[in-house]
């Protein structure tokens, strides 16, 4: 079978497993927190309200009354407008979402699959392109109403454009790439750390080297689609903002430890009482400092703790029958559902034991292309970004693919030599 085939029918799979997945499995009933925020946002850009009413209008902190109209920067905008146009085409049904997810989340398998054989060479291209195909967690996210699954897409998608824009040399081809990267940001503002490590990886490790205007083009694209949307921000806030305000929160639940809000917390409720969602994150920013200033050795410690908390995981919360602590499971006696769990934990761990043994089988090779450096860049930056701020471990989902390049690796034989890539 040719390798066009089989990516093909890779793809095929990763769909028909996806599809099943979100039309069979039963779904979790109550959007969480975060997912009804999206979908409030999303209900209102249809109804012709604008991107308004989603965290202001989220009573958990006890917001002040009558700001179910207050413009949103608590959320990027391209998840939204992504349910925005799913609405409009099927109405609202959650359905209609996951099917556009699972097919969204099939065609990750023949980007990676293209730049893991790239890397690596064609086996660990294919064992890489079914790892995806059937990774549990990607499975799984494709059926929660979140930014995961999309910003994966959005990210493998971004990698794959800039290695074709370096091949070509083409100064649109850059363009095309800098404004994927920049949607991207726009779904997840940690995702700017990615912009100068990957032009100057471009710039570095490039064969043919992209010129001067290659690079501008790319950055400026990025930075003139966020820049818009900044600009947006400080015109309906007054404030400059790059994509949201959620900052302050993100950090202060850092410098906390906490794993997940304590909203009847006296300390939180006498910070936050009565404030508009972005006074609320300086407020939150300020007292950040302070806990962390006061005791760095802490906030040092928190960091550490953090490393395990967005890489190990069953990555089942988000499932139905599989969402409880293993702890509930034990107490009821549910041993089937709690070997389940412990199953997927031990095949994650797994995978990542290959992906480490993978990383040093690829650093050891003398000649460390562009491809390992593009596969690499993104797992460092968003472990870096979760080490200091808080973490849970779907915030792994977005680079999980390329720590399943590394993990194909170690399994795939002579391909990781330089003799076996393909171009």
């Amino acid at each position: 079978m040719t390798t066009h085939r089989q990516i093909w029918l890779a793809f095929a799979a990763a769909a028909l497993i996806r599809l099943v997945y979100v039309g069979w499995y039963p779904q979790i009933a109550n959007l969480c927190p975060d997912c009804e925020v999206y979908d409030r946002v999303a209900k209102n850009l249809v109804s012709g309200m604008g991107l308004v009413g989603g965290t202001a209008a989220d009573t958990s902190f006890g917001r002040i009354p009558n700001v179910s109209s207050a413009p949103e920067v608590g959320v990027g905008p391209i998840y939204p407008v992504f349910l925005q146009a799913v609405y409009w085409a099927a109405g609202h049904r959650l359905g209609a979402v996951r099917i556009v997810q699972a097919v969204l989340g099939a065609m990750i398998v023949p980007l990676i699959w293209h730049i893991s054989s790239r890397a690596f060479g064609p086996s660990a291209g294919r064992l890489c392109g079914w790892f995806v195909a059937c990774s549990p967690p990607l499975v799984a996210y494709s059926g929660v109403v979140l930014t995961e699954n999309l910003s994966v897409m959005l990210l493998v998608l971004s990698v794959w454009l800039l290695l074709t824009a370096i091949d070509r040399r083409s100064v649109w081809r850059f363009v095309i790439s800098g404004a994927s990267l920049g949607i991207l940001i726009l779904l997840r503002e940690e995702m700017v750390v990615l912009l100068p490590v990957l032009a100057v990886i471009a710039a570095w490790k490039g064969r043919p080297r992209p010129g001067w205007l290659h690079l501008v083009a790319y950055v400026m694209t990025a930075v003139f689609a966020v820049g818009a949307y900044s600009l947006r921000n400080y015109l309906v806030v007054g404030k400059p903002l790059l994509v949201t305000a959620h900052g302050g929160e993100t950090l202060w639940i850092s410098a906390k430890g906490w794993t997940e809000w304590h909203f009847d917390d006296p300390e939180l409720q006498r910070l936050t009482h009565g404030l508009s969602y972005v006074e609320r994150n300086e407020v939150l920013q300020r007292d950040a400092l302070r806990m962390i200033a006061a005791d760095p050795g802490h906030y040092l410690r928190l960091c550490v703790r953090r490393v395990p908390e967005l890489w190990v995981s069953s990555h089942t919360t988000y499932m139905h029958g599989l969402s409880d602590r293993y702890a509930v499971y034990l107490g009821r006696g549910n041993y089937r559902v709690l070997g389940v769990k412990l199953a997927l934990l031990a095949l994650h761990v797994t995978m990542l034991t290959l992906a480490i043994a993978g990383v040093w089988i690829g650093w050891r090779t003398p000649t460390r292309s562009l491809e390992l450096w593009m596969i690499t860049a993104p797992i460092v930056a968003i472990t870096l970004v979760h080490f200091f701020l808080f973490s849970a471990p779907r915030y792994q989902i977005p680079v999980l693919p390329f720590v399943l390049a590394f993990a194909a690796l170690p399994l795939a034989g002579r391909s990781g030599h330089e003799s076996d890539r393909t171009p």
